[in-house]
């Protein structure tokens, strides 16, 4: 069954909400200059977040004054990917939120911070500033039909320029494991090299152990005590 049709109206609340959250981490993040010792990349993604709102200011600017004829219905026709495309900016948004706020202490020193960052990068998958910069970038672009050629040639020079930045962490963590176990029993994750020796109860031997002999004791007892 075919989903329900996407609404002018309803692509033009997803623009404007997503312009909400954008307009507020370009303002909250320009700050980030006033914090020193940072690296290069924190001002480079700042200073480039205002141009995702320009674009998105003029694609509503666009729908709303398009009228009802063919070329109106190409529009119409894209209003999908700009559900997408309003979806993955609000979670990029909010990703480069959280990696901001981690360097924005104003009473800890430098290396207590990008330590915060470190881990701000471990729990939001691994994705370091200028990465999610880059992903919110690409996703603009895919509205490529429906923005000026200028719009298109300062998205890539921005996208360029976030490319040639050094990284932000020299050694970047990987994303960081999340379990959870709702029933009764252990469990275990392991995710080192080698193997893993796991024993909830019983009798257990590892490595080597050629003409070895073992008596277990308990085992011994329960032998003996089912014995006539």
């Amino acid at each position: 069954m075919p989903g329900l049709e996407i609404t002018k109206p309803q692509v033009l609340r997803d623009i404007r909400n997503t312009l909400l959250v954008l307009e507020k981490a370009a303002e909250a993040c320009a700050t980030v200059s006033e914090v020193p010792d940072l690296p290069l990349a924190f001002s480079v993604v700042a200073k480039h977040l205002p141009l995702t709102i320009t674009i998105l200011t003029s694609l509503t600017t666009h729908i709303k004054s398009a009228s009802d004829d063919e070329e109106a219905q190409q529009l119409r026709d894209m209003y999908t990917v700009i559900k997408g495309v309003t979806c993955e900016c609000s979670e990029n948004v909010r990703i480069l939120e959280d990696l901001f706020e981690t360097v924005m202490q104003s009473d800890v020193d430098t290396q207590t911070k990008l330590r915060s960052y470190r881990s701000g990068v471990q729990f939001n998958g691994g994705k370091m500033v200028e990465k999610v910069m880059l992903d919110l970038l690409n996703v603009i672009m895919s509205l490529e039909p429906l923005v000026t050629q200028e719009q298109i040639q300062t998205l890539q020079e921005a996208l360029q320029e976030v490319k040639k930045v050094p990284p932000s962490l020299e050694d970047a963590p990987g994303a960081g494991v999340v379990m959870n176990n709702s029933g009764p029993g252990s469990m275990f994750y392991y995710g080192g090299k080698g193997h893993m020796n796991v024993n909830t109860g019983g009798f257990q031997v590892t490595g080597d152990n050629h003409n070895a002999t073992y008596n277990y004791t308990e085992h011994l007892k329960a032998a003996e005590s089912v014995r006539p």
